[in-house]
């Protein structure tokens, strides 16, 4: 029964559309390498020197910057996945939307599973199959475990599986002494997977200290042997025994952002605050004053990762977790706010008291609120696009998005959203002439019209050039009228074996201006706007790419598109 209701409900999260690929996009990618090759090298997976955030270049080597621990966990999906499915072994322009695909039933089949062992542990502590039964659907359907762990590989879906793992076995060491000493596993591993888990060691190590003093040895001899298999991995493919990722100064605080900001964003931010998404968790209060919880070691140790947790999340340059759902950074500590609700749920099961009994509709109405958000952050992509509509708020001109209640990012997409046009994702805002920018995707159908001849159809993130010519017609209407350089923004295909892309481009009936591009991702190409004609009509832009060629022809592929050029985006300036 059990097992078949774990799969209706990875089931459940993988069938719902939203998918983020952003920090999780080479954790597909590093299990089929480990899996094949036994390294986490990805270099044959990227473009040349392509900068993003999840590579860290060692020379001409591609490392994933993020940990290894959600790459572990998906091997046995990938494993079983790659005999059937060829793009696992395709590089990135080809196959990132098959590794999103990936990542997410993996991160469904672990949050299922996280579930799972969070239903087993509330049963044992509270003696109530119904209690813990719903509890476990509150923790499925009303937290960021729906928005947000399993709508990709991030780190926070392995660390909950770890931290549920480890209370069921600190709990049954009750009983069983020799679970005290394993649980160093989880423990150890939830380390792999995320840094932040190293407080979790250090609380885990000081309750055993206090309650199980016994097992303290064993459970420290375990986790030193594992940590010194980790740091011999680490020495074997970084060089180091401790990857950039969990070195101090990896991230750099932003001059604007203040302290307060920082202490009070990842619990009352309108959009990243843990009790803003998920208000009912305020009756976790209720396990302070509850004088059997007050007693219970599990509920001291549960206290106190929620409040290292946000301690960590305070102290984090980037407290708002970037380009995310909700109270993403916060997420970790779900398993121990429902250690922290069980006296809530049962004193409001019962109604033994008129307090609690008034307490009812509120705690329903905080369910259904939470319950609400969540869903429709899985399932629609308004909230997604918040991030970056009107602007970005892992910048200085989007950041105080975080902290404004006219337009939160789970009112996105509805009647109540600050902004009129934030209703329509599908269609956004004109490009120019406020912007003077357009950005060609998918999510803005409305590029597509620009695009004529020799481009393949629209991804999330651009269009690639098919042949040795393409062509572009921007309405004049569409270009601000003070404008006087279009700059377009371009990815080159490179490879071994294709080691530069020569593009000319033209503009109405001028001759081409030539560039040669010899290094992987991002670049901007600028050029003089023609004069403006009397009529109307349209800007003709012309490319031509003599240097296209198709991955099947370089050997890395079965595509035998002439590919030379990602497009990605269009701006005009003044001078």
């Amino acid at each position: 029964m059990q097992l078949a209701a774990t799969a209706l409900l990875a089931t459940f999260f993988a069938i719902l559309p939203i998918r983020h690929d952003s920090d999780s996009y080479l954790a597909v990618p590093v299990s089929y390498a480990l899996l094949t090759s036994g390294s986490p090298e990805v270099t044959r997976f990227v473009e040349t020197y392509e900068a993003h955030h999840a590579i860290q270049w060692q020379g001409a080597r591609a490392l994933p910057f993020y940990p290894l621990g959600a790459s572990i966990l998906a091997l046995p999906l990938v494993a079983a996945l790659a005999p059937f499915d060829p793009l696992l072994d395709e590089p990135s322009f080809l196959a990132r939307e098959e590794w999103a695909r990936v990542s997410k039933l993996a991160a469904s089949i672990i949050g299922a599973l996280t579930a799972w062992l969070l239903f087993r542990l509330l049963r044992r502590l509270s003696g109530r199959v119904i209690l813990a039964a719903g509890l476990t659907l509150v923790f499925v359907l009303a937290t960021p475990l729906l928005s947000s762990a399993t709508r990709g590989l991030w780190q926070h879906g392995p660390v909950m599986l770890c931290y549920s793992a480890t209370l069921c076995l600190l709990l049954a060491g009750r009983t069983r002494p020799s679970a005290l000493l394993w649980s160093a596993v989880p423990v150890a591993f939830a380390v792999v997977c995320r840094p932040w888990a190293g407080a979790f060691a250090i609380l885990v190590s000081a309750h055993l200290l206090l309650h199980h003093r016994r097992q303290l040895p064993g459970f420290l001899a375990i986790g030193a042997v594992l940590a010194l298999a980790w740091g011999a991995a680490n020495w074997a493919i970084y060089g180091v025994p401790l990857p950039d990722y969990y070195q101090p100064g990896t991230f750099h605080w932003r001059p604007y952002i203040t302290a307060s900001e920082t202490i009070w964003g990842p619990l009352l931010s309108p959009s990243r605050g843990l009790l803003v998404w998920c208000p009912f968790l305020l009756f976790c209060a209720a396990a302070l004053i509850d004088r059997a919880a007050r007693r219970d070691p599990l509920v001291h140790l549960s206290a106190a990762m929620l409040s290292a947790q946000w301690i960590l999340a305070a102290a984090s340059p980037n407290w708002f977790g970037g380009h995310s759902v909700g109270p993403r950074l916060m997420s970790d500590a779900l398993p121990f706010c429902f250690v922290l609700l069980l006296p809530a749920a049962s004193r409001l099961l019962a109604g033994a008291s008129a307090p609690w009994r008034l307490a009812r509709p509120l705690a329903l109405a905080m369910l259904l609120f939470a319950g609400w958000v969540h869903l429709r952050a899985a399932a629609e992509v308004d909230q997604v696009a918040w991030n970056y509509l009107p602007n970005d708020v892992g910048r200085r001109e989007g950041y105080d998005r975080l902290w404004a209640w006219q337009d939160p990012q789970f009112l996105r997409g509805t009647a109540l959203s600050g902004l009129e046009w934030a209703r329509r994702t599908s269609d956004p805002p004109p490009p120019p002439p406020l912007s003077g920018k357009m950005t060609i995707s998918s999510r803005h159908p409305s590029a597509g019209e620009l695009l004529r001849d020799g481009w393949s159809p629209l991804a999330d993130w651009g269009a690639w050039s098919v042949g040795a010519q393409a062509r572009l017609a921007i309405p004049w209407s569409a270009i601000p009228a003070r404008a006087e350089t279009l700059s377009i923004a371009v990815r080159p295909f490179l490879a071994h074996g294709l080691a530069r892309q020569r593009i000319g481009i033209a503009l109405g009936d001028g001759g081409p201006q030539w560039w040669s591009l010899e290094r992987g991702g991002q670049t901007e190409l600028s050029l003089p706007l023609p004069a403006r004609p009397a009529g109307q009509g349209e800007l003709v832009v012309l490319f031509d790419l003599p240097d296209a060629r198709s991955p099947a022809s370089l050997g890395l592929s079965q595509d035998r598109r002439q590919l030379a050029i990602g497009l990605l985006g269009l701006r005009f300036d003044p001078v």
